[in-house]
């Protein structure tokens, strides 16, 4: 795969409406990827705006509010346009209510427009939890990334389909918040999926992204893709 995770970073929950995030003390490089899940003990809860002190554009790619339990989701991401560097933060507010976790993932290697298909669904009252499935994906190459969410801190989240858990952790609003993910190198309807110990109510959310190409050949390798050969000369 032509992506890679470089670093994760967490906005701890607190009752505020408004949250300045500082990056870690790495920064953040140009052309990756931020993708943020914003998880939340309300049902009206959500990021109303998101920024940085360099100016990058920050996206909500879904949104998804319990039905019966008081649970929200959100899954987002940035391209990272301008580096972030040390005492540089993110800016985030919230409307409808206070607090909520957010956690980052900073990926290398996804395309500029990266964000493909995605799908949501609440898993009610069972032992099993599922996104339902994407439309097709675009490209070959795709991070999957899994997003999803309960209220209870005692029946974890175990993926199948050959996801794997990135983390698994109380929000600080007495939530479960679990990131799983997979890489995938054909074309497909994709479902973030798994299992509970107990019946469980969850929220779900899938969302893909797909690598950059490839740099395109310069020089002599140019020659070599236009024309043929070994490039030995």
């Amino acid at each position: 795969m032509g992506h890679s995770l470089i670093q994760t970073f967490l906005q701890a929950h607190s009752e505020v409406t408004h949250y300045d995030t500082p990056v870690p003390a790495a920064g953040v490089a140009a052309g990756d990827r931020l993708i943020f899940s914003f998880l939340i003990s309300g049902t009206t809860n959500e990021i109303s705006s998101m920024t940085d002190d360099k100016g990058n554009s920050y996206v909500i790619h879904q949104t998804l509010h319990a039905s019966g339990v008081t649970l929200s989701i959100q899954v987002g991401s940035a391209y990272i346009g301008t580096a972030l560097v040390n005492g540089d933060e993110i800016h985030t507010d919230l409307t409808g209510g206070t607090g909520g976790s957010i956690f980052f993932c900073d990926y290398a290697g996804l395309a500029i427009n990266a964000f493909d298909k995605a799908s949501n669904h609440q898993t009610t009252f069972d032992t099993t939890y599922s996104s339902n499935a994407t439309a097709t994906t675009t490209s070959a190459n795709e991070l999957l990334y899994g997003s999803h969410g309960s209220r209870s801190l005692t029946n974890p989240f175990t993926p199948t389909g050959s996801f794997t858990t990135l983390t698994q952790f109380d929000n600080g609003t007495s939530c479960l918040q679990q990131i799983q993910t997979r890489d995938v190198t054909a074309t497909g309807s994709y479902t973030s999926a798994g299992t509970l110990s107990t019946d469980g109510t969850t929220l779900n959310v899938i969302c893909t992204f797909a690598d950059a190409p490839p740099a395109a050949a310069t020089g002599v390798d140019a020659v070599v893709a236009r024309y043929g050969g070994t490039g030995r000369w």
